[in-house]
């Protein structure tokens, strides 16, 4: 969340790597995207809107490429969230496995 594409999250013994964020306030979101290592990756979001609303579930898989990148998940629409769960899954790996995740930026 750093916006420095150089800045690494590694996770020890976890696959897959889940990020649960719960905002203050609902924040209107148009896609997901992260930054992923080179292994077959699946990535993941699951945004929850206020509680009078249903939530959207979103997954893209990516195969197995040389260098990081990006895996971006984008909403047909804008949607209001008050919470987003992400999971990073290396679909080559086990568990345990090691995920790496370079950045997530919410749009």
């Amino acid at each position: 969340f750093d916006g420095d594409q150089n800045s690494i999250l590694r996770t020890f013994e976890a696959n897959p790597l889940v990020i649960e964020l719960t905002f203050s306030q609902p924040i209107t979101v148009s896609q997901v995207t992260a930054r992923v290592g080179g292994t077959p990756t699946k990535v993941s979001a699951r945004l929850n809107g206020p509680a009078s609303e249903t939530g959207i579930q979103l997954s893209r898989e990516v195969p197995e490429a040389r260098d990081p990148r990006f895996v971006t998940l984008s909403l047909p629409e804008p949607f209001t969230a008050d919470s987003i769960t992400v999971e990073i899954y290396s679909t080559r790996d086990g568990e345990p496995a090691h995920v790496h995740l370079w950045e997530l930026t919410i749009e």
